[in-house]
């Protein structure tokens, strides 16, 4: 079981006026969290300004866990051990005092919070908690199962999966996920036979009939998942489709591509660091975002492996994002300077990036990121300076950002 060195607490906590207290400061900061930019009034929730929140919750109640949960997930990229500490925390008090109707449910939510920070080793040291907890719940062994497979365990990831599968054989979810975990360990022929359980199960289930079609492909053309997903995306697929108008399949195909090389970013470096030096996941945070902003930029479309449109417009392109991000700063550049040529690297060492490309790229960003620190700063200085006009500032645009500003598309 968990360490932490929480007060035992009663169930009967959550009917408190503390636990009301907590609860209602925690309504407003997801509130706040999940309100689209457009809508927002002022600046969006600093770190600090979110742990002053999380803060309060626990002194209303310290009882109150999903305020440790959230605290030490904000957290974990900055200061991984208290985060971690808050994290183990809030799990033993979860333990204790959670409703047995939704238990599961929390749990789930838990976990996927977990996985937009990559911590498959905190879902899996968890998920075998949950286990032990009740070793006859399905879900707990495939959320387990998945996490262990990110880390490249494989033994035990099957083992765990297939259990799922044996307490919940008609579940989709879990035949799915078994048969894709079997693909990604290259244990095709398993991999097929689940796949087309699941699919039989349920015809409508888009991720297990993608995923069979895959699976068959990999088996005719004797590739690994791998090779297959790490192979460079085919222009002329998307030509055929652009061609023909079909924007949305367009938008499909997009994000299939981009969801493959992540995937294998993820699964092929979630493994191989220590966490606490781990900077993928953190970088990755703002870097995504980045391509999402990047990808509107552009007139037709934009896969985030498209290494010669970043190397052409990388410029413009951080003209326009710090014009746009009121919220831009020294770490958020940092982060988008260091990620692209993490992830890039990354594409380059597994063949799905021409290496000569990745070094005229990074001599194109690194020769101007002193440059755009400097505009920064600058443009943060002016943005909300009332005392300079209207049109001063635009002359102030138009001398940092040379026009780019302006430019809907590139």
């Amino acid at each position: 079981m968990s360490t932490g060195k929480s007060k035992n607490f009663s169930k009967k906590v959550k009917d408190s006026e503390n636990w009301k207290e907590a609860e209602m400061i925690y309504s407003d900061l997801h509130a706040e969290l999940s309100m689209p930019p457009m809508l927002r009034l002022g600046e969006p929730l600093s770190l600090k300004e979110i742990n002053t929140m999380l803060n309060d919750m626990i002194e209303a109640c310290d009882a109150f866990y999903p305020a440790y949960m959230e605290r030490g997930a904000q957290n974990i990229f900055y200061d991984y051990k208290a985060a971690e500490k808050d994290l183990d925390l809030g799990f033993e008090i979860f333990l204790q005092v959670a409703d047995k109707a939704t238990i599961k449910d929390e749990f789930d939510s838990f976990s996927e919070i977990l996985e937009k920070k990559w911590r498959w080793d905190l879902i899996a040291k968890y998920g075998k908690e949950m286990i032990d907890l009740d070793p006859h719940n399905a879900l707990y062994y495939d959320i387990t199962s998945n996490a262990l497979s990110m880390l490249g365990n494989e033994n035990e990831s099957i083992k765990l999966g297939e259990k799922a599968v044996e307490l919940a054989p008609t579940n989709t979810y879990y035949t799915n996920n078994l048969g894709f975990n079997y693909m990604l360990f290259n244990h095709l022929d398993k991999a097929a036979k689940m796949l087309e359980k699941s699919v039989n199960i349920d015809p409508e289930h888009k991720h297990a009939e993608n995923n069979l079609e895959e699976c068959n492909y990999l088996q005719k053309r004797k590739l690994t998942l791998k090779d297959y997903y790490l192979s460079p995306s085919d222009p002329d697929k998307i030509e055929e489709l652009a061609e023909e108008d079909e924007w949305e399949e367009i938008d499909k195909l997009i994000a299939k591509y981009n969801f493959q090389k992540k995937l294998m970013f993820q699964f092929l470096t979630a493994n191989k660091y220590i966490y606490k030096d781990y900077p993928h996941a953190r970088l990755y945070s703002t870097l995504e975002p980045f391509f999402r902003f990047a990808s509107t930029l552009e007139q037709s479309y934009l896969l985030n492996e498209d290494i010669d449109f970043f190397n052409d417009y990388f410029r413009a392109i951080i003209h326009k994002f710090i014009f746009k991000h009121a919220d831009v700063d020294d770490e958020i550049l940092q982060k988008i300077f260091d990620g692209i040529l993490l992830y890039y690297r990354f594409l380059t060492e597994h063949g799905a990036t021409d290496k000569n490309k990745y070094l005229d790229f990074e001599e194109t960003i690194s020769g101007m990121k002193e440059e755009m620190f400097t505009k920064m700063h600058r443009y943060n200085e002016i943005r909300h300076d009332y005392s300079i006009s209207d049109e001063e500032k635009e002359n102030i645009r138009n001398e940092l950002f040379e026009g780019d500003h302006l430019w809907q598309m590139l």
